[in-house]
């Protein structure tokens, strides 16, 4: 039982932060428990309490200790107690916050990823995509099309074949991450979530936060690397079985997904794989929410709260922003646009046809089966989406009580 409810903490206390990790990003620090993946973005002055709070030091000496050796008067109390509401601290006064931390990672699974996701099988994972981009230029006919789409003749069979043959890659997808960041010593789960009006598998990587920024890319890109090696397989299956079978139609299936899957992961405004991978490279706490803030702050020129949130962002913050915040108001206008004038009128006709099918055939012919297929897979696909809704909305929650945690 956590016993943080009957500690106070003041200014003698002796507080031990030594379990958190400290990675510089820019111009700010993460700093973190990767046990339980819960981090925040500090200025470098909080580094200095934490390399000194180690549980033998009262908060007075480390405020003290900071303002003799590096000048600067520390609010430490207030610090540690934002630190304490967000239960990133391990001890007050020799008493442990909550359980023991303990070492969650799966040594097999950590050793299982280590040997597919390393600096050297990276070095191939980017051979693969060079290979699969030349093998479908280089041969018209492997170059995926929208004929490819369709496997069966009858709709209803050929949606549930696609259907399982996508749950299959988008499962190895995730996969991928979650075995790239066993290697890194990060524990990952696996959930699905909504973007925007999409439908999304999406691996929790958050322990990523404490690790060196160099290497978090390889779990971020782990699952497009495993794609280009389906890919280059796909390529080989159609080169060398009768172009007749149904294994060289499901290659080129199987080829035609992944590179749509692939191309998707530049949509980075629905928080995709690249997504993070910019984040990453622009030292940005969260991208999108920076991005939101800068078309609020554009949208509501009079609303004074939003612009003092912009004007306490670091400048690098603000300048991924701006720029997030440009693709992401053109990328949910032409998704917008896709969704109303294809999407619906689509899925109105699909579940029209499949009601007719359903009602005008028997129960032994084939074709209402063509139709039941269509309307279960529509069922689904709107549970899964109840699902993936219910994840976002307790991200958001969770995200609402740490902001207000800091605050």
């Amino acid at each position: 039982m956590r016993e943080e409810a009957a500690i106070a903490l003041h200014e003698a206390s002796k507080v031990d932060l030594s379990h958190l990790s400290i990675q510089p990003e820019g111009d700010e620090y993460t700093i973190g428990d990767p046990t339980i993946q819960r981090f925040i973005r500090v200025p470098e002055a909080a580094t200095f309490v934490l390399a000194l709070a180690n549980g033998s030091r009262t908060l007075t000496e480390i405020k003290e200790q900071i303002h003799r050796e590096k000048g600067l008067d520390l609010d430490v109390l207030d610090f540690v107690q934002t630190l304490h509401r967000l239960r990133l601290v391990y001890s007050i006064d020799g008493k442990v916050m909550g359980e023991p931390r303990q070492n969650r990672e799966q040594a097999k699974m950590r050793r299982v990823g280590g040997w597919l996701f390393n600096r050297y099988t990276a070095w191939l994972y980017a051979f693969n995509a060079c290979l699969a981009c030349y093998m479908m230029f280089a041969n018209p006919e492997m170059f995926p099309h929208y004929r490819d789409m369709f496997v069966f003749q009858q709709i209803g069979l050929n949606s549930l074949y696609v259907c399982v043959i996508a749950c299959l890659f988008v499962a190895l997808h995730e996969f991928a991450h979650f075995l790239a960041a066993s290697s890194a010593g990060v524990r990952s789960t696996f959930r699905l979530n909504m973007r925007f009006i999409f439908l999304v598998a999406e691996t929790d990587m958050t322990g990523l936060w404490g690790q060196p920024r160099s290497k978090r890319y390889l779990p971020y890109l782990a699952g497009m690397a495993w794609d280009s090696t389906w890919i280059v397989g796909m390529l080989f299956i159609q080169s060398n079985v009768p172009v007749d079978s149904l294994l060289h139609a499901t290659a080129k299936l199987v080829t035609l997904l992944l590179v749509l899957g692939t191309l998707s992961q530049f949509m980075f405004f629905l928080r995709t794989d690249m997504y993070f991978v910019i984040g990453n490279l622009t030292h940005s706490a969260d991208l999108a929410q920076s991005g939101r803030l800068f078309l609020k702050k554009i949208w509501k020129r009079k609303e004074e709260t939003l612009a003092a949130q912009w004007n306490r962002l670091p400048e690098t913050e603000k300048k991924a922003g701006r720029v997030f915040g440009f693709f992401y108001a053109i990328g949910i206008v032409c998704v917008t646009y896709l969704f109303l004038f294809f999407t619906i009128p689509g899925l109105f006709t699909s579940l029209s046809w499949a009601i007719r099918e359903v009602s005008q055939y028997r129960i032994d012919q084939m074709l209402f089966w063509d139709g039941a297929i269509i309307l279960g897979l529509f069922v689904v696909r709107m549970l899964l989406k109840l699902i993936g809704a219910r994840n976002a909305f307790k991200d958001w929650l969770q995200k609402r009580a740490q902001q207000q945690g800091q605050g």
